[in-house]
């Protein structure tokens, strides 16, 4: 429907499926066809940042389930240690390592750097990355999926955007240096 001049609310549990924005200006017209609303839906197993993919059964796990924990790898010990002390912090379970934990940590070379693969089944998880920051970050996204004692069945896939993460800090014109 058309809205001129008017404001479009939406509740917390309404979506809209698509629109259309256009702004009419003195030289050109500008038409605003998508728009990513980050942490705009808010879903109880949702995960921020927003992973590049998540999709759930709607199944739940007791966390009950996962309660060891093994790395098949020396680049995931540091995330074993991060795991064990959130773990116990979020849960009130003490992780203990063993060969075939309940949650796995894999490598696999084909993940990009920094990136990491979560899944979630009924009888375990497994967290793939190829480097240890990987490991970390899949590892603390785990935990964030705990709910009133449980996990949802899912699978996660995220990575950085972009290869350097940094902030632009604004520098103004040389005369006006010492002012700024």
């Amino acid at each position: 429907q058309r809205m001129l001049g008017k404001t479009l609310h939406l509740r917390a549990d309404e979506t809209l499926n698509g629109f259309l924005l256009e702004i009419e200006t003195s030289f050109s017209p500008i038409t605003i066809t998508s728009m990513a609303l980050y942490g705009a839906v808010g879903a109880d197993d949702g995960l921020y940042p927003m992973p590049k993919l998540m999709t759930q059964t709607g199944e739940r796990v007791s966390v009950a389930v996962f309660s060891s924990v093994s790395a098949e790898t020396e680049s995931a010990g540091k995330a074993v240690s991060v795991l064990k002390e959130k773990f116990a912090e979020e849960t009130g379970i003490a992780l203990s390592e063993s060969a075939d934990g309940a949650v796995r940590f894999a490598e696999d070379a084909s993940v990009p750097k920094n990136g990491y693969r979560l899944s979630v089944t009924p009888r375990c998880a497994v967290i793939t990355a190829s480097d240890c920051r990987g490991f970390v970050i899949g590892a603390e996204s785990f935990i964030k999926l705990f709910r009133d004692g449980s996990f949802p069945v899912c699978e996660v896939e995220d990575a950085p955007m972009a290869s350097f993460r940094g902030v632009h800090i604004y520098l103004p014109a040389e005369d006006q240096f010492t002012f700024a």
